[in-house]
């Protein structure tokens, strides 16, 4: 949002990033809490439209080029170190067409199911230039234009969601990208973000408390409208709790641990569902389950970084090419 760092979002990413893993270990032990946990992605969505809201940009292929390769280089690299896991190892969970489209972003292998977030964090960042542009009238200029363009990207992209991907596409992913750009908006307008910040918590709660009464005291299931409204209000509840956040670790001081989850908490969130779901979990690895949950935590950790390490590396040849040949055409 300025020239300098903002450690409030990097706390943020911190706390979301926990939650999911959270949320993974309670899904292997059958606790309902994870699907409440699992808000941490929905915050992540708003995380990064907050973010991208608050820049502009001026060459939409170059901003593609990189944001593409930030997000895919490292998701192609550890697609194909678990395809090889696989086909080693666990060869019923292999498959050749799987595996392509699986680097595609339009399937998911065994075991890493959660990386669908990258397949919708692209649709995005397509996305992501004509709604600055709208960002741009409806928050600079309040134009009646501006709103009406708003309400119909809002009603196509739940369009999308029920034709391409159900309706779970839109209620509580890319909406809360998208609210979370016109967020930066009103920041960059206002200065504060009290208003959203009342507005999102009231919703939440009343939303939420509708979730509980239709899910756990009626236990209604398998109802279009009300699963579509859970989904709603899941979304409601991650932007009301990154508003929150926000204002919570809006004076937050940089360090050592907010330093190491914004260099590694991408690399982590790819690699951290393998050892707790799917084939390759250890869960079972020892009879004692924190010893479990301690053993799978330090693979994570060091994966990781491995990863990283990886993505470091591949991102250095690429380079390399990418100056030959420019060398070449000049």
């Amino acid at each position: 949002m300025t020239d300098r760092h903002d450690y409030a979002i990097s706390a943020i990413r911190f706390i979301s990033m926990l939650m999911i893993i959270t949320c993974h270990f309670m899904q292997y032990l059958e606790i309902e809490l994870a699907w409440w946990f699992n808000v941490g992605v929905q915050i992540f969505f708003v995380i990064s439209g907050f973010l991208y809201g608050g820049k502009s940009i001026e060459k939409p292929v170059k901003f593609y080029v990189k944001a593409f390769k930030k997000l895919l280089v490292p998701y192609w690299i550890f697609v194909t170190i678990i395809a090889i896991i696989h086909k080693l190892f666990v060869p019923a969970a292999f498959s050749w067409g799987k595996l392509a489209l699986a680097l595609l972003c339009v399937e998911r292998l065994p075991g890493i199911e959660h990386l669908w977030f990258v397949q919708k964090i692209l649709i995005c960042y397509l996305l992501l230039p004509l709604l600055l542009l709208i960002k741009k009238e409806l928050i600079e200029k309040s134009s009646a234009k501006a709103v009406v363009c708003t309400i119909f990207v809002f009603i196509l992209l739940q369009f999308a969601g029920f034709t391409f991907n159900g309706y779970a596409m839109s209620a509580n992913n890319i909406n809360c990208f998208v609210v979370g750009i016109f967020l930066a908006g009103v920041f960059q307008k206002t200065k504060s973000l009290l208003k959203p910040t009342v507005v999102f918590c009231i919703a939440a709660v009343l939303m939420n408390t509708l979730r509980i009464y239709f899910c756990y005291i009626k236990g209604i299931k398998g109802n279009l409208f009300i699963d579509l409204f859970v989904k709603y209000a899941h979304g409601v509840l991650g932007i009301a709790l990154f508003l929150v956040l926000y204002k919570l670790f809006q004076n937050i001081k940089a360090n050592k641990l907010l330093h190491f989850s914004d260099k590694y908490s991408y690399h982590i969130y790819l690699v951290h569902q393998v050892y707790i779901l799917g084939p390759l979990t250890l869960m079972g690895i020892t009879p004692i389950i924190g010893l479990n949950i301690a053993i799978i935590c330090s693979c994570i950790l060091v994966s990781g970084i491995a990863l990283k390490i990886l993505n470091n590396g591949v991102d250095y040849i690429i380079k390399q090419i990418e100056l030959r040949y420019s060398k070449e055409i000049v």
